[in-house]
């Protein structure tokens, strides 16, 4: 996943991701931030029980900085899907 804090994305309409179906790369899903971690990144919830992680490296984070710095529990943000695990 790819997180963006982008006020002017997350005031649109947008479909919301119900399904591992609807999840391909590339596209794009608003979600709830459900837990940060500095070493893993963040976590995210989206409808139907889906849930996805966004790795620091992922995260467009200012060399140095840290997750828990820029995203908190509960923010609402637009993700990416980058890949699909559909392990359950």
């Amino acid at each position: 996943l790819l997180l963006t804090l982008r006020k002017g994305l997350l005031g649109r309409k947008a479909t919301p991701l119900a399904s591992l179906q609807q999840a391909a790369p590339g596209s794009r899903f608003p979600g709830v931030i459900t837990g940060v971690d500095d070493k893993l990144g963040v976590f995210m919830s989206f409808f139907q029980g889906l849930t996805g992680l966004a790795r620091p490296a992922d995260l467009g984070l200012i060399k140095g900085q840290m997750p828990k710095s820029a995203f908190t529990i509960g923010q609402v943000v637009k993700a990416t899907v980058l890949s699909v695990d559909q392990r359950s």
